[in-house]
């Protein structure tokens, strides 16, 4: 039984975890990963995957030149919402066995994170260790185990309770984690609309700062 401040999640069907989610202050596309229902719904996913190697680059910009945030995400919301591509389903790869990672894995795929990209965050906004690509896909399969200094180094840059993540993956929090990005934090949730052409030209932006 998954539960969740009190809530049994397993008692819900998609319209109530629909509704739920903003009383919890919680987006409604995690809060279906955080109950183990998963893929999540088509109309909640980030609108175009092929987006997400673009977005995964941005974690140098955002790490070594925090100051560009505030512009990077003033351009990311002045950018019209194009419709869903309609190959936009998510990887096969990107499905999991339940379990602590998959939890996790599933929230960052949620930001239109790949693995590389998950990989870029952790070690750069998350301060947490450099670990390959593949490394992030055997946490989402459960064949390396989700440690609480690793939950907190991605829960940095996202946008969810301390407590909620801790409940949902049974993994108890840390001493001393790292230090939270909600700036960095809004900005992956907010560029998750965007399409492929669309994060290209963010990173693009991004790359220009970087030289300036």
């Amino acid at each position: 039984m998954i539960r969740l401040r009190g809530v049994d999640l397993d008692d819900l069907d998609p319209s109530g975890l629909r509704r739920l989610a903003p009383d919890l202050g919680l987006h409604r596309s995690d809060l279906f990963v955080l109950a183990g229902r998963r893929p999540v719904p088509a109309d909640l996913r980030p609108l175009d995957p092929a987006a997400s190697g673009a977005i995964g680059w941005l974690a140098w910009s955002l790490t070594y030149l925090p100051s560009a945030v505030p512009e990077l995400h003033d351009l990311i919301r002045s950018l019209p919402q194009e419709p869903r591509p309609p190959d936009a389903a998510p990887p096969r790869r990107w499905q999991y066995p339940d379990g602590p990672g998959a939890v996790l894995v599933g929230l960052l795929h949620n930001r239109n994170l790949d693995w590389s990209g998950a990989a870029k965050f952790l070690f750069g906004v998350g301060h947490g260790p450099m670990l390959s690509a593949s490394t992030i896909g055997m946490l989402g399969g459960g064949r390396k185990p989700l440690t609480p200094d690793l939950l907190a180094a991605f829960a940095t840059f996202l946008d969810i309770p301390p407590a909620d993540l801790s409940e949902a993956t049974g993994i108890s929090w840390p001493g001393n984690p790292p230090p939270s990005r909600p700036d960095v934090a809004a900005l992956l949730w907010d560029a998750r609309r965007l399409t492929a052409a669309q994060a290209e030209q963010i990173l693009a932006r991004a790359r220009a700062l970087r030289r300036s």
